[in-house]
């Protein structure tokens, strides 16, 4: 099964049984040899679906919508290297500490101490992944708010949607007397439409444990806006990523031709570079900011044009 051998039967009528615990496909093929050991026939691999099989399809058909909260535990059906890639593929860990929550999945789970009926993912290890139909109904900037249980080092998750890099959480620790820890990432653009989003564990945290993903529309963007692509206003977005280590992009929106000047500043507010000073045309822009001669620590880059100026703070972290 799967390039392994599930049992070896020299009587006939030749026989086998075998259990599966994990929800998937799975490649089944029957060898047959002499008695020199000399493999006289094989058959043609079958495969066996097993619960919810290798489909890829959102948790219960219902893909997630933005504005919403998405619960980590509900990640796609669609087994291991489809809707998710764990470390111990023929067992949820999880099932060890009392987790009755789809058990006949690899992802490991554990139901949720502080809030109940809650479930979290848990021993997680870098390389792990889950991914996530969702749906964002109204175009706009998003604040995208991360909860989960610390570990006790720094833990790291990554977030892409159709394998485009979106936002990143850094430094997710435990903290003294708090149940779960939360980071918010602002201004997040997110458009209309249907998409796949994937989690990335980077660094596990000794014991982080993902929770939900809150995705709350700050400010949104008309049809006729979105569609035309076309900016109704200069709009200056947050620098992705942030915080940042040692590249990041800063973009924005003009609504029309105009001069334009892009410059970052220190905390004490000293002028350190100009990305960019001149005309631009109507439309989205974007410059990186290389802060590789620079130490660690709060910056401030400033737009400013004919209609006005605009500041947005970022974080460089060593």
């Amino acid at each position: 099964m799967n390039e392994n051998i599930i049992a070896v039967d020299s009587v006939a009528p030749y026989q086998a049984t075998w259990r599966p615990g994990i929800d998937g496909c799975y490649d089944f093929q029957v060898k047959a040899y002499d008695n020199l050991n000399n493999m006289g026939s094989s058959t043609q691999e079958t495969v066996f679906i097993v619960g919810t099989g290798c489909e890829k399809r959102a948790f219960n058909d219902e893909p997630q919508t933005f504005p919403g909260t998405l619960q980590f535990e509900h990640y796609d059906y669609g087994g291991l290297d489809n809707a998710y890639y764990d470390t111990s593929p023929d067992t949820n860990l999880g099932n060890n500490l009392g987790n009755e929550f789809r058990d006949t999945e690899a992802v490991d789970l554990i139901p949720d101490k502080n809030q109940e009926g809650n479930h979290l993912l848990t021993e997680l290890e870098a390389g792990e992944w889950t991914t996530y139909q969702i749906e964002v109904t109204q175009s706009g900037s998003y604040d995208l708010e991360l909860r989960a249980v610390g570990g006790s080092q720094s833990g790291r998750l990554d977030f892409m949607i159709e394998d485009e890099d979106l936002v990143y959480y850094t430094r997710l620790v435990a903290r003294d007397g708090e149940p779960y820890i939360s980071k918010t990432i602002t201004d997040v653009e997110l458009t209309e439409g249907s998409y796949e989003l994937k989690m990335d564990v980077v660094q596990d945290g000794n014991g982080l444990k993902p929770d939900r993903l809150k995705a709350i529309l700050t400010e949104s963007i008309t049809s006729n806006e979105s569609s035309r692509g076309i900016p109704s206003t200069v709009t200056l977005h947050q620098n992705y990523p942030n915080p940042f280590n040692p590249n990041t992009n800063i973009s924005f929106s003009l609504d029309r031709p105009q001069h334009t000047h892009l410059s970052v500043y220190n905390s004490l507010g000293q002028h350190i570079k100009t990305l960019y000073s001149g005309t631009l045309t109507q439309g989205s822009h974007s410059f990186s900011f290389d802060a590789s001669g620079y130490s660690s620590g709060i910056y401030y880059y400033q737009l400013t044009t004919s209609t006005g100026t605009w500041t947005r703070q970022m974080l460089l972290l060593k």
